[in-house]
């Protein structure tokens, strides 16, 4: 499955937008109130149209109390907001076996239910695939994935008993779909099927492909890292990297865990779902993953590596994260990043690789990278120097460099401008 362009009609803040998207990467960039988080729950219903065709797993509906648009305005001195019917969200992209696909689902008024009509074909290749899985024929599921700004701080018993979980994670390929579009990451069953494998492993002498896959990823995403396993006899994921050693899992940072978590569960569910790919099923795996705040408690200069680490672990899934680190977006394709804006449009920088983060905030993110206060003293630098007052610009470089403590590159640069003018006055003099 692909998403290669969305429509979104009077969904959330967007009265009616078309997006096209990258096949691999697509890194959603925007001010807050933008429509990030409503972008990828835009692509979260289109994707959830899958699970129409296989019985047992949770689409994703359009909800009449969060996801219709609505518009305010006064009547008289009372404040007047409507719902605005339809809300559409139609999608095109690709299938099984990458057959060309498009599809949508409405709401069509308050109280209504999601209609299914123009999901008919995605519903059929749906429900083609479980019959497969259930004749146990050969077919490669794609993976559907979402992961919210919350992910890692659920505990798992809120999202299933431990009785209900050992009754449900069997041998069976379709459970690589649960929980699919639920935000948060679910604990209980990854670290259960670590444990198990581990004893698997010891029993058969190897790890099977699955288990080695999930490690693999792991650490190919993880900063530093040297190893991932699972030791029985400190009943822990064991971490070690060249900086610190082996840990256990708990005592990692937030960063680290966040990373670690969000990594192997996307391969903990591509395992599950294709066994049949062997040791290629990080490679080889399809599907669509959604994740809002990619940055969520990383470190900025691990941040730059985040994009790259993801598309080269998982190169045949398609991936749609939402950010407000300039580290991520300096290190990511322009065609690979949708900037969103306040009226609902969007757009693609001109260019990324290769600016600086202070570049990146102010010419694409429309941030400040230096404090306000602090810029217009640089500024009124720079006006003395064009000015001529060469002294009083160096009494006002001497006095900030004191004041602040601090040696700022923009006085550097004020210095480096002021000693050019003076030289190019000084030749003209002569």
């Amino acid at each position: 499955m692909r998403i290669e362009q969305l429509i979104l009609r009077n969904f959330r803040c967007y009265a009616d937008t078309q997006f096209r998207f990258d096949r691999q990467f697509n890194l959603i960039v925007g001010q807050n109130g933008a429509g990030k988080t409503s972008l990828l729950q835009g692509l979260a219903v289109a994707a959830g149209s899958w699970f129409l065709g296989i019985r047992g797993y949770d689409s994703r509906n359009i909800q009449d109390d969060q996801d219709v648009r609505r518009v305010t305005g006064m009547s008289g001195d009372t404040l007047q907001v409507s719902p605005q019917y339809p809300v559409t969200v139609e999608a095109a992209g690709t299938g099984l076996d990458d057959s060309p696909l498009e599809w949508g689902r409405s709401l069509e008024a308050k109280g209504g239910r999601t209609t299914q009509k123009l999901a008919k074909g995605i519903k059929e290749q749906a429900s083609r695939a479980e019959g497969m899985v259930a004749r146990q024929e050969l077919v490669t599921l794609p993976l559907i994935s979402s992961y919210g700004a919350g992910r890692l701080w659920v505990p798992s018993k809120d999202m299933r008993g431990e009785s209900e979980a050992k009754e449900r994670l069997e041998n069976n390929r379709l459970d690589g779909y649960l929980f699919s579009l639920d935000p948060r990451i679910n604990f209980s069953d990854l670290f259960r099927w670590l444990k198990e494998e581990r004893y698997v492993a010891l029993e058969i002498g190897r790890d099977r492909f699955g288990f080695a896959a999930v490690k693999r990823a792991m650490c190919a995403c993880l900063e530093d890292c040297i190893s991932v396993d699972y030791h029985v006899a400190e009943r822990s994921l064991v971490v070690e990297t060249h900086a610190r050693g082996r840990q256990p899992f708990d005592l990692l940072s937030d960063g680290q865990k966040s990373m670690l978590a969000l990594v192997a569960d996307i391969a903990f569910k591509a395992s599950l779902l294709n066994p049949h790919l062997g040791e290629r099923v990080l490679e080889e795996t399809p599907g669509v993953v959604f994740i809002d705040e990619l940055d969520l408690h990383i470190h900025p200069s691990w941040q730059r590596r985040l994009v790259t680490d993801l598309k080269k672990v998982f190169p045949s899934l398609q991936f749609f994260a939402t950010t407000h680190s300039p580290q991520i977006v300096g290190e990511t394709p322009p065609e690979q990043i949708i900037l969103l804006h306040r009226d609902g449009t969007w757009s693609r920088p001109r260019q990324t690789i290769g600016l600086s983060s202070n570049q990146v905030l102010e010419h694409i993110m429309g941030a400040e990278a230096v404090n306000r206060g602090m810029a217009h003293q640089f500024d009124a630098i720079l006006e003395l120097v064009e000015k001529g007052d060469f002294a009083l610009a160096r009494e006002r470089i001497t006095q900030l460099r004191g004041s602040e403590n601090f040696n700022f590159p923009e006085l550097t640069e004020a210095e480096n401008y002021m000693s050019s003018v003076e030289e190019s006055a000084r030749e003209s003099d002569a």
